[in-house]
This record gives structure tokens, C-alpha cells and sequence, in this order.
């Protein structure tokens, strides 16, 4: 969008491609779409810093391939979310969670408890980790399929665990 506008954008990923989550054919296409706009993209940024020079950001970087600097205006930094699941306790309820705190769940949205489901961006398929997945479109009509197919019982209350920024 800023691109549109007239800026100048440089994207700085640390991952070998954009969009991790999608096929490499899938994120390829839009790394191409995104520099056919006039944005640079820059991948494999093992080694990141931010300077200020005058009126200027750097963004010290170390690239297999471009320039060791990036100079702009103004910097927005989107380094992901972490699920907000660390004060819960679920581990005494038998709900197990990765090493990033996401609530670990097989193809059904099943935890590691018996007769517990983890839906949306708690459980690190849907919502906002992700480019909305086949999962997270389709979490209510899997758990409502459990609970019919009756896996699950139905609940008075479902809490809705956020992300943090």
C-alpha cells in the first residue's frame, strides 16, 4: 500500500523466502508480484541492527545478496505474535503446549486432554499466525462436527485466548 502511495519500501525477512506458511511455489509468486510494485525485498537477514543517522533509520543487514544498508524514513517492525497461553495452567488440565506457547492439536483441533478443543489463533493454525488456513476458516464447523458426532460435550462458556504483540 505505502508502495502505491509513492513510498519507497524495502521489506527485510531473516527467512530464506516470504510467507513460510504457504507452498514455495505460492511464496515465490509473491515475491515477484511484490517486486514487479517496486519493493525491495531482501531474505536471509541472519543479522539485523537499527541505527539513526540524522533524519534516518539503517537497517544494518547481512543478505546473501544486496547492499549491507537499508536507509528509510520510518521502520515498522512486524517480528510475529506469541499466544498469550503462559498464565493458564493448562498443563494441570493435560493441555500441552509448544515451545512457543501455542496449544498443541491434531487435524480435529483435539488437545492433548480428552474432550478439549483449541480453536482459533491459540493454537497456532488460524486467526492471526497465519494467513487465514483451511483450519481457521473452518474451526467452528470442525468442533461443532465433534460435538454432534458426539467427541465433545457442549460448553455454557468457550474462552478466547488473544495474542500479544
Amino acid at each position: 500500500m505505502y508502495r502505491r502511495f509513492g513510498s519507497e519500501v524495502s521489506i527485510i525477512e531473516m527467512a530464506p523466502r516470504l510467507v513460510r506458511h504457504e507452498d514455495e511455489d505460492v511464496s515465490a509468486a509473491i515475491k515477484d508480484i511484490i517486486e514487479l510494485e517496486g519493493v525491495d525485498v531482501r531474505l536471509n537477514a541472519e543479522c539485523i541492527s537499527l541505527a539513526k543517522r540524522g533524519d534516518e533509520i539503517i537497517a544494518k543487514v547481512d543478505c546473501t545478496a544486496g547492499a549491507p544498508e537499508v536507509a528509510g524514513s520510518h521502520l515498522l517492525l512486524a517480528v510475529g505474535r506469541r499466544p498469550n497461553t503462559d498464565d493458564l495452567d493448562l498443563d494441570k488440565a493435560g493441555v500441552r503446549c509448544d515451545e512457543r506457547g501455542y496449544i498443541v492439536v491434531d487435524d480435529r483441533l483435539q488437545t492433548t486432554a480428552p474432550g478439549v478443543w483449541a480453536l482459533g489463533d491459540c493454537n497456532g493454525k488460524g486467526a492471526f499466525t497465519t494467513p487465514p488456513t483451511t483450519i481457521s476458516r473452518s474451526s467452528p464447523r470442525i468442533c461443532s462436527a465433534e460435538i454432534r458426532a458426539g467427541s465433545a460435550s457442549v460448553s455454557p462458556h468457550m474462552p478466547f485466548i488473544s495474542t500479544r504483540h
